[in-house]
């Protein structure tokens, strides 16, 4: 089973637009970096106090809250190391190289407590991070932003 299987069954909206513009609108005017950190700090704080992962609390409530005590330690044995979506991946690599398309990658970073929570390996999630990371530089896609270390940092 992978992770597109497991989340498909807790699926996100894919047209946000509306949304997004309607945020948008709070953003300031002006762009500074301290007043930007500010409000995503509020932000994040107003949108995930429904429980103790953090997780948005729309999701949480339609989508985890009635679920989560069966996803304890669900993901003890699972693993991202090998996947037919490494092959999908591998063939959006070739279309961004022949294109020669300037792409930024980014690895997120896993939700620490809820990867404690499912029992989530961080060693996997590290040898994951390290091959999609050989995958990309070994193709000469060297703008790679990894947050993968991050998971623990937000907490607060």
């Amino acid at each position: 089973m992978n992770e597109d299987q497991i989340y498909a069954r807790f699926r996100i909206p894919v047209n946000n637009e509306q949304k997004i513009a309607k945020n948008a609108a709070q953003l300031p005017k002006v762009y500074n970096f301290q007043r930007l950190d500010r409000l995503a700090g509020e932000l994040g704080r107003q949108h995930t106090g429904s429980n103790d992962f953090q997780i948005g609390n729309r999701f949480w409530k339609r989508r985890l809250k009635h679920h989560f005590k069966a996803l304890k330690g669900f993901q003890a044995k699972m693993s991202f190391l090998k996947s037919p979506e490494y092959g999908d991946f591998q063939l959006v690599l070739n279309q961004f190289a022949k294109d020669h398309t300037n792409v930024l990658f980014i690895i997120p970073p896993v939700n620490y407590r809820w990867e404690k929570y499912t029992d989530l390996s961080s060693k996997m999630l590290m040898k994951f991070d390290h091959k999609i990371t050989y995958q990309l530089r070994s193709q000469g896609f060297n703008h790679i932003d990894d947050l993968s270390g991050m998971g623990m940092l937000i907490i607060s």
